[in-house]
């Protein structure tokens, strides 16, 4: 009797028409190129990753990642302790620089990952029982693959080192389920697991649903301890992780010239590896209306990945799949829609440029689990369709394989981008030799990190970062203070860099930057010079800078592809070059320079808000008030943003709106004193001194040399605290005085009895600024208030000298004229007030009475 086959062996309903006896004399021939299938696809997607990778650092992350593999140093959290072990290796790659070797650990990753995709689908074939005829499955399979390959944000994830954790990311997921679906020791699936834990966090929740489907193949198997071995998969899985995460605190005892958030305690550790300076889950606000729009986004960000044929394609995949395995559909679609929707909801990514540039590397696993559906949707459609429209469907899936690698080799090729590369290089240049130069942000903090630990290029700067949490780890007394006490940490930093006695250098959005606008205008002013504000003091004058020293390599070069992180480097050229031109009266030039800067830098919240100061500073409150309500639009979760916006509010009269602005501001960043004093002021301005004054206690309790005491006085005194407004200018004089806190101490001794007192505080006052009108004024009136009227009318006539459209010094030199005696002086005077505000009311008033 002949054997029956078993059930899981009978072909069905996918089988396609028996093959053509053409085709069939070809069988072998096909038979070997896809045995070969797999080598050729790493073969083929690793020419085009290394032909486009990057020959040195790139934008972001990247400097950072390759300078922390050199020095087996530790990056910011999570930490990537595998990433940066493997990477380690890379280096001593014979070929090309340090960068360039990580660079291509990232298209080794791809490449090996596209191939794993492959055999996945092929296993995927083998589950589900599908019997397609010719190897159509194969040959469908292979196009799918590189239309993955070539997708936008996968290629140009594979040509840069930052993109390598992405790429292993992918990698480890396809290795998990392709070792599940093909029943592979639980030791093995555990150990994979635990290496892709080790990489990146997304890869947790990833893992979960991945043991989902273990655990189904288990059951298939009718194995009793399906439970167990689960259990024990996640033990090895744990253990691995575990294993490979000790290289932060090993490495953190060691030391090491990059030592991010000192993880060389337990509890240091566990804050670094759970992301506890930024938090795991966003806490931004959430809605319907902001998820929708996020939505949206993805849907269309998934569009220009491949088109929208996978997208379309996918839906027969998906109910091919659950016709074969409801099991595995259940666990696929979680899947997907957790590395969709999950991931979406976790991060809550703000909609502008920059974030959606930082957040899309996330969502290329569901990319990919997109293209296993779209490939067994394809297949489905194929045995459908008769002979000719086969031909044209495989036509059309060649064709979109190519239109992807053409369209997107643009978008992902960096083998001629030195933007980060040469954007470190004229910081450096930029900054003051045997001084200090002062970093925040990635590009700025990366790029010189770089430059410092492998190439060795500044030997001659001092190089720390806003918290000293990348640079400057050698610093004892720095390293006293918990990695985790950030506040403290930046003002040490603050305070080291203004006592130095050494020239001082900052980037664009430091800490340093907000305050020297602030809580350090008393003392300090910052001018550009390069790529860099210099650290002045308030009579310093600024040298001159050649601009042509820096590297400007590929900037108008249309063929190099300019992302938006790029786009933000060549908005800091232009605006840097702007102000360097205003400084020196060139405002025609600089305006041009400052249109650039916009154009380039149209998404970015920074710049626009840059760019508004800048125009506050000019004068044109208008472009400025524009400048900032477009940074809060951009970004409506900066509080640098929420705080210009507010003065740019406070400006133009609109208080409330200003108030509510401050408050946003402080809400999200609620220790920044440059928000904290401004919301302060704009309640004093608003009526209620007593928030004014807690407000500014608060500020006290932060950092108590920080506080506006001039403000703080002026508030207690509104509200009838004279000895608190006192004993508060007197705390600030402590700190040094200022021509604004002089004034407020001397108005308050001339408000309350004590004139001779104020005419002291005056005087120091005049000390500072010689051209203090309003001193001149009040001390004057001081002295009228000693009846030395001789004494008040030199101070006033001094007041209208240094400003000649000073209306109340002259009003006051009329009242001593006509106390005197002297009408027609006095009559004079009211016509000079006349000439300069023909409406005064004063002037008009007393004229005729002096005419009597």
């Amino acid at each position: 009797m002949k054997k029956i086959p078993p059930i899981t062996e009978l072909q069905d309903s996918t089988d396609c028409t028996a093959s053509s006896g053409k085709v069939e004399q070809h069988i072998f021939t096909l038979h070997y190129i896809f045995k070969k299938a797999t080598p050729l696809i790493f073969i083929l997607t690793s020419f085009f990753f290394l032909l486009t990778a990057c020959p040195t650092i790139y934008v972001g992350d990247s400097g950072e990642i390759i300078a922390a593999a050199y020095t087996l140093g530790i990056p910011h959290p999570p930490g990537y302790p595998l990433y940066i072990i493997v990477s380690k290796l890379m280096t001593f790659i014979p070929v090309g620089g340090i960068a360039f070797r990580v660079n291509l650990l990232a298209g080794l990753f791809a490449a090996i990952a596209c191939s794993v995709l492959f055999l996945l689908l092929k296993s995927l074939k083998t589950l589900f029982h599908a019997n397609y005829k010719d190897h159509i499955f194969e040959i469908i399979s292979l196009l799918f693959v590189l239309v993955f390959a070539f997708s936008r944000t996968f290629w140009s994830q594979s040509v840069q080192a930052k993109g390598g954790l992405y790429t292993l990311n992918v990698l480890l997921i396809l290795a998990v389920l392709l070792l599940i679906i093909k029943k592979r020791n639980f030791i093995v699936i555990g150990i994979i697991s635990g290496l892709g834990l080790a990489n990146h966090n997304t890869f947790a929740p990833v893992a979960l649903l991945l043991f989902g489907c273990y655990y189904i193949e288990l059951k298939k198997d009718q194995e009793a301890k399906s439970l167990k071995t689960i259990c024990s998969t996640l033990a090895v899985s744990l253990l691995t992780a575990v294993f490979i995460y000790l290289y932060l605190f090993i490495r953190a005892k060691a030391d090491p010239p990059m030592n991010w958030g000192d993880p060389s305690n337990f509890a240091n550790l566990f804050h670094h590896i759970f992301r506890g300076q930024y938090g795991t889950v966003s806490e931004k606000t959430r809605s319907f209306e902001i998820f929708s729009g996020q939505a949206a986004w993805l849907f269309k960000n998934m569009s220009l990945q491949f088109t929208i044929l996978p997208c379309l394609l996918a839906i027969p995949g998906l109910f091919y799949i659950y016709r074969k395995r409801k099991d595995y559909f259940f666990a696929f679609i979680l899947i997907f829609l957790f590395l969709i929707f999950g991931l979406t909801l976790m991060s809550n990514f703000t909609m502008n440029a920059i974030n959606l540039y930082m957040v899309e590397v996330f969502f290329v696993p569901a990319y990919m689990v997109l293209i296993i559906f779209a490939v067994f949707g394809t297949a489905e459609i194929y045995c459908k369709l008769p002979k000719f429209w086969n031909t044209a469907l495989l036509a059309g899936l060649t064709g979109l394989t190519v239109f992807c690698t053409y369209s997107n080799y643009f978008y992902s090729d960096r083998s001629k981008n030195f933007f980060a590369y040469d954007y470190g290089i004229n910081l450096l240049k930029s900054a003051e030799k045997q001084g200090i130069l002062l970093v925040a942000g990635d590009n700025t903090a990366f790029s010189t990190t770089y430059l410092t630990m492998v190439e060795k290029k500044t030997p001659e700067y001092i190089i720390y970062d806003d918290y000293g949490l990348l640079l400057r780890n050698n610093d004892f007394a720095l390293k006293k203070i918990p990695a985790t006490d950030y506040l403290n940490r930046l003002n040490y930093i603050k305070n080291y860099l203004l006592t130095s006695g050494k020239p001082v250098c900052f980037v664009l959005g430091s800490h340093l930057h907000r305050d020297i606008y602030t809580v350090l205008s008393r003392e300090y002013k910052a001018l550009p010079s390069g790529l860099l504000f210099k650290v002045m003091k308030k009579t310093g004058k600024l040298n001159e800078f050649d601009y042509s020293e820096l590297s400007f390599r590929g900037i108008s070069d249309d063929k190099i592809y300019k992302d938006t992180m790029v786009k933000g480097i060549i908005a800091q050229y232009h605006y840097f070059f702007g102000e360097y031109l205003k400084v020196h009266g060139k405002q025609k030039e600089a305006e041009e320079h400052f249109k650039e800067a916009n154009k380039y830098g149209e998404d970015d919240e920074q710049i626009q808000n840059m760019l508004g100061v800048s125009s506050q500073e000019s004068g044109n409150a208008s472009d400025a008030f524009e400048k900032a309500k477009k940074s809060v639009e951009i970004d409506p979760h900066s509080p640098e943003a929420w705080n210009n916006y507010g003065v740019a509010l406070e400006r133009t009269g609109n208080l409330k709106s200003a108030l509510l602005a401050y408050q946003k501001a402080v809400s999200l960043d609620k220790n920044e004193l440059q928000y904290l004093n401004n919301y302060a002021g704009a309640c004093f301005n608003a009526g209620d001194a007593a928030e004014a004054v807690n407000t500014y206690l608060r500020i006290s309790s932060i950092n108590e040399k920080s506080v506006n005491y001039n403000g703080l006085g002026m508030s207690y005194i509104k509200i009838g605290k004279i000895a608190e407004a006192e004993a508060a200018y007197k705390k600030g004089l402590s700190f040094g005085g200022s021509y604004e806190l002089y004034m407020g101490f001397a108005n308050l001794y001339i408000n309350n009895g004590k004139p001779s007192e104020s005419i002291q505080y005056y005087t120091e006052a005049l000390k500072i600024n010689p051209a203090g009108e309003n001193a001149y004024n009040n001390m004057g009136i001081a002295y009228l208030k000693l009846n030395n009227t001789t004494q008040g009318e030199k101070m006033f006539l001094k007041a209208v000298e240094v400003n000649p459209k000073f209306i109340e010094g002259y009003v006051n030199l009329v009242k001593v004229c006509y106390s005197t005696g002297r009408k027609d002086e006095a009559l004079k005077i009211c016509n000079k007030i006349l000439s300069i505000d023909p409406k005064n009311n004063f002037a008009l008033s007393v004229i005729p009475q002096l005419k009597k």
